[in-house]
């Protein structure tokens, strides 16, 4: 069995990972402007999705989108958005919606140039490098090694 001690430090040590890793993939130029927003048209596109996953869960008691096409047909069948809002601009695949718990994370499959948008909403769409985009995706720790009985 793990002690609630090694799980407490095993917890610590990857959030001090996940910040590090953030800092230093990301760093100061993830946004294309000092405002946080970016004037590049895919983070336009990209936080009309993340605003209607805000607009969903309003519309169902705080509970968000499971997954790219409940919220796809809720949009479209409300007359919020149309099929082609929910694939990226740059790389024209249909976006990634990765749930967890009551919170979303939205981002590009592909991107461009190595580097793909991704957003946890409220935040402002952030160009990623891989390996930080898969960090916020998976909004997690990597599963732990079992222990021997």
């Amino acid at each position: 069995m793990i002690s609630p001690t090694l799980v407490t430090k095993r917890v610590m040590a990857f959030f001090v990972f996940f910040v590090g890793a953030v800092v230093v993939f990301c760093g100061p130029g993830c946004s294309k402007s000092s405002s946080g927003t970016s004037s590049d048209p895919e983070a336009t596109h990209l936080n009309k999705v993340v605003e209607l996953s805000e607009e969903f869960k309003k519309a169902n008691n705080g509970k968000a989108p499971a997954d790219l096409n409940e919220l796809r047909t809720w949009a479209v069948n409300n007359g919020k958005a149309q099929d082609a809002d929910f694939n990226s601009t740059r790389d024209k695949e249909p976006y990634v919606l990765r749930r967890a718990g009551n919170d979303v994370v939205i981002g590009e499959a592909t991107g461009k140039d190595h580097k793909k948008y991704i957003v946890v909403p409220p935040g402002q769409p952030t160009q990623m490098s891989e390996m930080g985009y898969q960090m916020m995706l998976n909004k997690g720790a990597p599963p732990a090694k079992k222990e021997p009985k």
